[in-house]
């Protein structure tokens, strides 16, 4: 996580930055609140990409042969197999790769902080929003506060989790 944010602050630094020498300019990339949150989100799928894809693959391989093969002798094209066969299948992993990137993204604050350090300061609020609350409460005292926090980030994960498990509810597959 440290060494890729590292890369990435290498990357897009504003006079040394390869990005801005390539380009012969000199955007703040990791200055300008408008350009860090483009260049985090960009970090952050950089850093998913393998995992995400790791997990799907991982994922095709559950669709089975024959499954594939009946639709072919039924008529199905490629298109067709892919939403009527390998999506529904597939629907387990999707909702554990929407369920962790749903937490993933609540406790968003290494990347940013590395990515973004002013100078030692904690990071500011609108690079990691929640995350910051927690570590700003954390380090002022607010225990209380901090762990309040915590606890509402906990239920808004478990809210969401019951809501992508609503969504991914199979309705074919209850009656």
């Amino acid at each position: 996580v440290v060494a890729s944010a590292l890369i990435f602050k290498v990357l897009f630094s504003t006079r040394s930055g390869a990005v801005n020498q390539i380009l012969g300019t000199n955007i703040p990339f990791l200055e300008n609140p408008q350009y860090m949150k483009w260049i985090v989100l960009l970090l952050m799928v950089w850093r998913g990409i393998g995992w995400y894809m790791v997990i799907y693959s991982a994922g095709l391989t559950s669709v089975s042969a024959d499954i594939k093969e009946a639709a072919t002798i039924d008529g199905a094209n490629y298109f067709q197999q892919i939403v009527h066969v390998i999506i529904p299948v597939m629907k387990p992993i999707f909702l554990f790769a929407f369920i962790t990137n749903s937490i993933n993204t609540f406790k968003l604050y290494t990347e940013p902080s590395v990515l973004l350090e002013q100078g030692g300061n904690i990071l500011d609020s609108s690079a990691a929003p929640i995350m910051y609350q927690v570590v700003t409460n954390v380090s002022q005292g607010n225990f209380g506060t901090a762990s309040a926090v915590g606890w509402i980030i906990f239920i808004m994960i478990v809210f969401i989790t019951i809501l992508q498990f609503k969504v991914f509810n199979d309705k074919e597959a209850n009656t």
